[in-house]
């Protein structure tokens, strides 16, 4: 039991930080990381953009 949980934790953690977001596809996340760096000057798309690194 606990092996399969540890699975499924490391499955989990293999995806990366990336897949913190899951309504939104691999394509949709970077669009929106690139588009909070172009408006880097607002306080909260910088804490956003540290969030998703």
């Amino acid at each position: 039991m606990d092996q399969q949980s540890d699975v499924n934790t490391n499955d989990m953690s293999s995806e990366g930080p990336q897949h913190q977001e899951p309504m939104l596809t691999m394509a949709e996340t970077q669009d929106v990381r690139a588009r909070k760096k172009y408006s880097s000057g607002d306080n909260s798309g910088a804490a956003h953009n540290l969030f998703l690194l």
